[in-house]
């Protein structure tokens, strides 16, 4: 008797997940030399968030170069020490969200002059080695505009140029892209609704966050990088608000009465002049927004 022996072989189908990177931090880079022109080697490079006083270091290179990346967006001290040069404090270093400052520095040597030079007035200058072409708003522009009666962080998107809100979607198109098309994120967190193809809160149950909320915000509008994805139009990148070392806050208590708000809607166009434009009028309505927001120490650094 012949036996047959059936063989099954179990295939194991591999779910790759797709995970794109979305930018939470800025970066720093430069390079030292002394007034001679060469390059300064094995300097101490410290940077001091002035915010939560954390403290992140590194050398320079032999070629004088040095390289801090995910750095918390602020402002920072700079403090470059090196044996036989003098000691340079630069106290306001600036780093933005998605992007690399670049900070270079040129340094006498100490004989003969004073050991500390404190660097003032100085511009941020931004790496043009990036090619995306971005925007930013940060929180100081945030807190001196006013925003009306839209209090949701994606309005801010509204302060760059190549902008249209359709108020009617409650989405942003960027650049002639549609307001679905945008990937939004907030502190590395997708902000988008992938069930129904949108942004939260669109024309679904709201899920928002306000704009006192928001620290910083990134809107890249074209020629990103390929850790970002998920998005023909703009990528929309924010950071929310942490604790400093001092304590802070904000209160918002905003009103629009109906006796503000005009009582004729557009109405149709109408030759004959037979419609009546009572029709068309706006229901009256109060519009009511509140919030705070409050942070601290819990333990200072």
């Amino acid at each position: 008797m012949m036996r047959r022996t059936a063989t099954f072989a179990l295939t194991s189908l591999a779910c790759a997940v797709v995970a794109h990177a979305q930018t939470t931090s800025g970066a720093l880079r430069g390079t030292l030399r002394s007034q001679a022109g060469s390059p300064i080697a094995n300097a101490t490079v410290s940077v001091r968030d002035l915010a939560n006083g954390s403290v992140r270091s590194t050398l320079s290179d032999a070629n004088g170069n040095y390289q801090l990346p995910l750095l918390a967006v602020g402002t920072y001290q700079l403090t470059v020490t090196s044996a036989g040069s003098q000691t340079v404090q630069d106290s306001n270093v600036r780093i933005a969200l998605g992007l690399t400052s670049v900070q270079n520095y040129t340094i006498a040597s100490a004989t003969g002059a004073s050991a500390t030079v404190e660097v003032t007035g100085r511009s941020q200058n931004l790496d043009s080695q990036q090619m995306f072409t971005s925007s930013s708003v940060d929180q100081s522009l945030i807190e001196s505009i006013p925003l009306g009666g839209a209090r949701d962080f994606t309005s801010l998107v509204n302060l760059t140029p190549g902008t249209v809100y359709d108020a009617d979607s409650n989405r942003v198109s960027v650049e002639g892209a549609r307001g679905i098309q945008n990937n939004l994120s907030i502190d590395g967190a997708s902000y988008n609704s992938n069930f129904f193809g949108e942004q939260r809160g669109s024309t679904r149950i709201p899920f928002a966050f306000g704009a006192d909320t928001i620290q910083e915000l990134q809107i890249i509008r074209n020629s990103y990088d390929a850790q970002y994805g998920n998005a023909s139009g703009a990528v929309i990148n924010a950071i929310s608000k942490s604790g400093t070392n001092t304590f802070s806050g904000s209160l918002l208590y905003q009103v629009r009465p109906k006796s503000l708000v005009a009582q004729i809607a557009p109405a149709p166009y109408d030759p004959t002049g037979a419609t009546s434009l009572s029709s068309f009028r706006t229901k009256n309505f109060n519009q009511v927004q509140g919030n705070f927001n409050f942070g601290g120490p819990i333990i200072k650094d």
